[in-house]
């Protein structure tokens, strides 16, 4: 039994369209809920348990745009699923929509439906969540 504290995600932000899921920096605790200096302070008394999820991050945080300005020659890109790496043959809206699981509207407004460089497709935007793939 861990009597400590579970911490659930708090990086910017935690209450995003991916229920803190869409990290967009995961440095920074969202300012809503307090700081490091929070987060340290509370260690002091309780064990800390940190939900870090580092697998999963936003569309708009600063790694995603690095790939989206510069592809493959994004020292990021590799931290990335590509739908040819997942679906070499090809993938189908279904496909598409098999990997998300929209849960809100907030920042689907703010999102482009398409993405291109120099008139190549370079990936989308799932019209039913706040998804980025790259081909």
């Amino acid at each position: 039994m861990y009597d400590g504290v579970h911490v659930l995600p708090f990086f910017t932000p935690f209450d995003g369209d991916a229920a803190g899921f869409d990290l967009i920096d995961h440095t920074k605790v969202d300012p809503r809920l307090g700081s490091w200096d929070d987060v340290a302070e509370l260690s002091k008394s309780h064990d800390i348990i940190v939900d870090a999820i580092v697998n999963h991050m936003s569309w708009e945080s600063a790694q995603f745009q690095d790939v989206l300005k510069n592809g493959e020659k994004s020292e990021y890109y590799p931290m990335f699923l590509t739908v040819s790496s997942v679906f070499p043959n090809g993938a189908t809206e279904e496909d598409l929509a098999g990997i998300c699981r929209p849960r809100g509207e907030s920042r689907k407004s703010r999102a482009p439906k398409s993405l291109t460089r120099r008139g190549r497709h370079i990936g989308r935007a799932a019209s039913s969540c706040n998804m980025r793939t790259l081909r």
